[in-house]
């Protein structure tokens, strides 16, 4: 295996202070070549992207919490453990301490961030036509949630707490696909968007000048 970068170094007068962003990595393993290029898009934010546009992340997290283990999974037959009856538990649960930060496993808009009956603390995020999360049992609500917010993958949403019907402190979260529940840990994620068509021909340039400079530096002798 070897790997190759390019990345910044952020300089105050003269003085090195930090290092910056990663603008290039290619990796290679068993003689297959991966590469990440770093690409701003018009919005101002910038995402890794292949050589052929692809976008490299995906367009949703797997989980949205550092969390310690998975205390109940997607079961429609679960036997709720406060209510002591069949009842279909359609997501996840994740046993984390209270106050862990809760994050947005993809780009969207919020539906709702309120109490909601055994959910407790609830959000919702709707990401596109197609898909929505949930996130319940919520102590509280990041300060910048409100209905119809956007937000982008990774943003704090809210803190792990146990309102609502819960026997203690986790995240209760739920992954939905044209409506319908679905297990969170094993649905098939999709790819985020890859290079708009009106900006191809300036990514294929930017894409070619730093090639070209990753392979200069990978030829140079030390």
């Amino acid at each position: 295996d070897s790997y190759s970068l390019i990345y910044e170094e952020i300089f105050v007068k003269g003085e090195k202070k930090i290092d910056g962003d990663i603008l290039i990595a290619e990796f290679i393993n068993r003689n297959k070549k991966y590469l990440a290029i770093r690409f701003k898009l018009p919005r101002g934010n910038s995402e890794y992207f292949s050589a052929d546009g692809r976008n490299v992340k995906k367009a949703f997290l797997r989980s949205p919490v550092k969390f310690s283990y998975i205390s109940s999974k997607y079961n429609l037959n679960r036997r709720h453990p406060v209510l002591h009856k069949i009842r279909a538990h359609t997501g996840v649960d994740y046993a984390a301490t209270k106050g862990t930060p809760i994050r947005a496993t993809g780009d969207g808009t919020i539906l709702f961030a309120d109490k909601k009956g055994g959910y407790g603390n609830l959000v919702e995020i709707k990401h596109t036509e197609d898909y929505s999360t949930r996130y319940a049992h919520l102590d509280k609500f990041h300060p910048r949630i409100k209905l119809g917010k956007k937000v982008k993958q990774s943003d704090i949403i809210g803190y792990v707490g146990r309102t609502g019907t819960a026997t203690g402190d986790h995240l209760h979260y739920e992954f939905r696909v044209n409506g319908k529940h679905t297990d969170p840990l094993t649905v098939k994620l999709p790819n985020a968007k890859p290079i708009n068509s009106l900006e191809i021909d300036r990514f294929t340039q930017h894409s070619k000048n730093i090639l070209e400079e990753l392979n200069n530096y990978q030829n140079l002798s030390f």
